[in-house]
């Protein structure tokens, strides 16, 4: 089995020195056109188009990074500059578990379910004017498995794609780079309006439950998002990570298919006592006797904390549950 390789030489200016003196600048990888394809897709027709990438890597890591295509090129009617450029931004774990400085050599490869594996070869591995070589000549062209699958370095690599997914190490930090971009660039270019789900780049990294769990409720500040609080000051008993669209039913887990609920209010959501409409606004259905305690809660706007905004409750699910759910369970 053959697997395609990325090989990059780390220059200065990747590294965020100014002449000798580090740490001036931001640190990435740019990536070279030739290697575009390796790469998960980015649209030239969405300003700063970005995406989010799974990595293992060796001593049992799953750590995430932040790649962006920068492409004001191709929006002139905004932007004077004319950028065009991918870069894999480094982020510090993976410059803590790599290693990474100028001239250390950096290997990817790309596995079946979407992730990537990397490693590095630093300056004093034996093996690395031989990589330095292989980075010189694949520089503008794709390297070759066959010519390197001898080498330790990847054999190590290739072996990163039998270890099992964990919940990714710095999630927090690159959720956090990939927001913060996300809203300038909408800022920067008000008319673009985002059709699909905004988490939707972000689903390498929620890919278990205690994931999602985790980010729901850091989303809604630990306490229900209808009710605004919990049980026991700073505990999660009674409260829950509701699925908007059932996971049953290809809900996705990512952020903007989740709300914090109380457990009774979430068991109430689930067999359609209530849902949202396209605002979030709370509906309850006209069944539920005028009495009941979940009317107090009509027309409420369901909403993350100030931060978190971009991961509202998303239209497509919410949809789902109105059509699917809302007063077809009781």
């Amino acid at each position: 089995m053959s697997y395609d390789i990325f090989i990059k030489k780390l220059e200065s200016n990747e590294s965020g020195y100014s002449g000798n003196k580090p740490d001036q600048r931001g640190k990435f990888i740019l990536i070279s056109k030739e290697f575009y394809d390796f790469f998960p897709y980015l649209s030239k027709l969405t300003l700063n188009d970005q995406a989010v990438m799974r990595c293992k890597i060796s001593g049992n890591h799953d750590i995430a990074v932040n790649i962006v295509y920068h492409n004001a090129k191709y929006f002139p009617q905004t932007h004077e500059r004319a950028h065009n450029e991918v870069r894999l931004y480094r982020n510090s774990k993976l410059d803590e578990v790599l290693n990474l400085d100028r001239g250390v050599i950096v290997v990817a490869t790309k596995f079946d379910n979407g992730s990537y594996g990397f490693t590095s070869i630093q300056k004093n591995n034996s093996n690395y004017e031989v990589w330095k070589e292989i980075a010189k000549n694949t520089k503008n062209n794709s390297a070759i498995y066959d010519s390197i699958k001898k080498l330790s370095e990847t054999k190590q690599l290739i072996d990163l794609d039998n270890n099992d997914n964990k919940d990714i190490q710095n999630s927090k930090e690159v959720i956090d780079q990939f927001t913060a971009r996300l809203i300038k660039t909408r800022k920067q270019h008000p008319e673009f309006i985002h059709a699909d789900d905004p988490a939707k780049p972000l689903q390498n990294i929620f890919n278990t439950q205690s994931a999602f769990t985790n980010y729901v409720r850091e989303m809604y500040g630990g306490k229900c998002a209808m009710r605004g609080t919990s049980l026991i000051f700073d505990d999660f008993s009674g409260l829950e990570a509701a699925h908007i669209r059932a996971d049953e039913h290809k809900g996705p887990l990512l952020p903007t298919n989740g709300i914090l609920l109380s457990n009774d209010l979430h068991k109430a959501f689930d067999d359609g006592f209530f849902t949202l409409n396209e605002e979030n606004n709370v509906i309850v259905s006209k069944k539920v006797p005028k009495n009941s305690n979940l009317w107090g809660f009509n027309d409420m706007m369901i909403s993350p904390i100030i931060g978190y905004e971009t991961f509202k409750p998303f239209k497509s699910y919410t949809k789902w549950h109105h059509d699917e759910i809302f007063e077809r369970r009781f």
